[in-house]
Formats: structure tokens, sequence, C-alpha cells
């Protein structure tokens, strides 16, 4: 999988209270499979996460 299939990933796969947590600076269990499953594809990936599926900013995720 490339970064743009991985982000779309991620996208389909995170739910809220990962997205909770991540910006708490914390990982849930599922938050820390998805991530593993980025970098078994790309090892050195970095993962950008803001915004929400609610609220006024929208889910933004950038892999690369």
């Amino acid at each position: 999988m490339n970064a743009e299939e991985l982000k779309e990933y991620l996208d389909n796969e995170i739910t809220d209270a990962d997205i909770e947590a991540w910006h708490n600076g914390e990982l849930t269990q599922h938050m820390s499979e998805l991530l593993d499953y980025v970098y078994l594809h790309i090892p050195d990936a970095e993962v950008q996460i803001w915004g929400s599926r609610v609220g006024s900013e929208p889910l933004h995720i950038i892999v690369k």
C-alpha cells in the first residue's frame, strides 16, 4: 500500500475515540493497531491527524 491508500485506510477505520485520544496525546489500543499496519507498509511513515468528524474543523489525515 502507498501513502494515499494508507490515508484512506485510516480515514475508514479510525473511530471518534481514537481521534479524541490522539488529540490528548494518547493512543487507544485500536489506534495502535492501525499505526502498526501503516508502519508495516511504510516503516518511516509520518502520520498527522487533526480536526474531527464533528465540529467546525473537518478531520484531516496525512500519511507521508
